[in-house]
């Protein structure tokens, strides 16, 4: 019996296994699943997010800030992330849902931080 599974289907080996649905090689862990695992399911109605921000873009290669965010929508993870780091803008933002149901690219962000004097002051 041969089955069309993945990585099987990329040689089309035959299946080891009586049932069709079971492949010969199973699948690897990725980082997402240990990533989830470490950090909990996500409460009703959120998802959990991967944001990188680079405030230097085009100039940085590689993003300047990066966390995971518990939120409902893409751009409050973005937001709740410039936030944090009290950025008013950065020139572009990445957002990955854990699920792997979305990415999400952002350019020229701005956030009205509305905070008191002081607050993100650099110590």
């Amino acid at each position: 019996m041969t089955v069309a599974c993945f990585p099987c289907s990329v040689n089309n080996r035959p299946c080891l296994f009586d049932d069709p649905l079971v492949c010969v090689v199973p699948s690897a862990p990725t980082w997402r699943d240990a990533v989830v695992e470490a950090l909990g399911p996500p409460s009703p109605g959120m998802h959990w997010f991967a944001v990188a921000l680079w405030p230097g873009y085009p100039r940085d290669l590689f993003p300047r800030y990066e966390g995971y965010m518990n939120v409902p929508h893409a751009f409050d993870a973005v937001e709740g992330m410039m936030r944090y780091y009290c950025l008013w803008s950065v020139p572009y933002a990445s957002v990955y849902a854990l699920d792997g149901s979305l990415v999400y690219r952002a350019y020229k962000v701005w956030v009205h931080l509305g905070f008191e004097e002081g607050v993100c002051d650099e110590s």
